[in-house]
């Protein structure tokens, strides 16, 4: 009609351009430039869609005429950096000069918990901006190591219970019952407490010896 302008090749439309500057293409889309496809935007199948370098360089994105992200053509990730770590399966983020470096923000929808995690001169940090845990799990989701908004650590044993924290503000290092400080390789010295009684074991044939003032 007069409100479209349609291109077609082969008897077929390819593209066509609508009264409100909107472009349909049908087929790839392909961006040439020396000789060589530098660029190519192609549907895969059902919802799928495919965005390429055709050629062995990497692909860019950028905003207010900066580049902010590029994939190299090994794969390498980079946010804010155009030399992420050469690493396998690696993902690189660079801040600004001066200031904490790349940060990775992990944020709940309505950003009421926050996380994150990030790196300047001083080392890595991971930090809890809101008043929340640090919790640390293996095996699925099991914890095994609390960092509490007061600062305190809890080292958790099996189904989660805490065997023994760190109790920040007594400045002590507390055991519940029957969970062990041992010493020693082979677990030559055991202390703890179990019900009513305190133990000082010597599983193995070693001496125990009670010293003072040097002696």
């Amino acid at each position: 009609s007069a409100d479209n302008f349609t291109v077609e090749t082969g008897g077929s439309e390819r593209l066509r351009i609508g009264p409100t500057g909107i472009s349909t293409f049908t087929g790839n889309v392909s961006l040439i430039a020396g000789g060589a496809e530098r660029l190519n935007l192609a549907h895969v199948s059902g919802g799928d869609v495919l965005i390429k370098n055709p050629t062995d360089a990497y692909l860019a994105f950028g905003t207010n005429d900066t580049e902010r992200l590029r994939i190299t053509n090994t794969g390498f990730l980079g946010l804010g950096t155009a030399t992420p770590l050469n690493l396998y399966r690696s993902f690189s983020i660079a801040g600004p000069a001066n200031d904490q470096g790349g940060v990775i923000e992990l944020t709940t929808l309505d950003k009421s918990s926050r996380s994150l995690v990030f790196n300047d001169s001083n080392g890595l940090f991971v930090q809890t901006p809101t008043n929340h845990n640090i919790t640390f799990r293996t095996n699925g989701a099991n914890d095994r190591l609390v960092v509490t908004n007061a600062g305190d650590v809890e080292f958790k044993g099996v189904n989660g219970v805490t065997t023994a924290f760190f109790d920040k503000s007594a400045n002590a290092l507390n055991f519940v019952d029957d969970a062990k400080a041992t010493f020693g390789t082979g677990v030559d010295l055991q202390i703890y407490h179990s019900s009513n009684s305190n133990i000082i074991d010597t599983p193995t044939s070693r001496s125990l010896q009670i010293k003072g003032n040097g002696i």
